[in-house]
């Protein structure tokens, strides 16, 4: 059986591995690597150079002269999914619940969290801080937070809570400056008529 191959197999063959070819240099381009660490640095600092002392030093040396290609690790925060509720249990408090996440690789420590309740008019009907305690790398916990100021429930009134401060963390809603001034805004306050 003979086999025969024509001009355009040939010319889809060359122009399936140029761009295998390009792809692969483009992909693999040179980017701005942290420098090297080598043994004549370490000698110049210790005398006898094997793994135990070198490393040590090696890894000082990588984080100092490294810092701008290192991010520095942090905790990445946001809570989501808020509701509100007169407790059932006992009609004379009322709970905010949601859901704190943490999408970083650090512990995130400390976290303070703060709720509001407005109305269609942007009027602050109650406010609550929390201590939400510390938060593992990489979870989510549920949380609520009770309050005392009861507030009845209307169709157009908006729950929301949000990461007021923490320590070794990143807070992610301060990444967008609207959020920003929806979250620490002013709101007007209802005063009791």
């Amino acid at each position: 059986m003979e086999i025969q191959i024509n001009t355009s197999q040939i010319i889809s063959a060359v122009l399936i591995i140029g761009i295998i070819i390009f792809a692969g240099l483009y992909f693999t381009k040179d980017t701005q690597k942290c420098p090297e660490i080598d043994e004549e640095i370490c000698s110049e600092h210790i005398p006898e150079i094997n793994k135990e002392t070198c490393s040590e030093y090696i890894s000082k040396v990588n984080r100092s002269t490294c810092s701008e290609y290192i991010p520095e690790e942090k905790a990445e925060l946001k809570v989501g999914a808020v509701t509100y509720a007169i407790n059932l249990y006992n009609e004379s408090e009322m709970f905010f619940s949601y859901w704190v996440y943490n999408f970083g690789e650090e512990e995130a420590k400390n976290i303070e969290l703060k709720c509001k309740l407005i109305d269609e008019n942007n009027t602050l009907l109650t406010s609550e801080t929390k201590d939400f305690g510390n938060l593992a790398s990489q979870s989510t916990r549920y949380g609520e937070l009770y309050t005392s100021n009861v507030v009845e429930e209307g169709e157009k009134h908006m729950s929301f809570c949000y990461i007021k401060d923490c320590d070794n963390c990143e807070i992610l809603y301060k990444k967008i400056p609207g959020l920003v001034k929806s979250y620490e805004g002013e709101q007007q306050i209802k005063t009791s008529s």
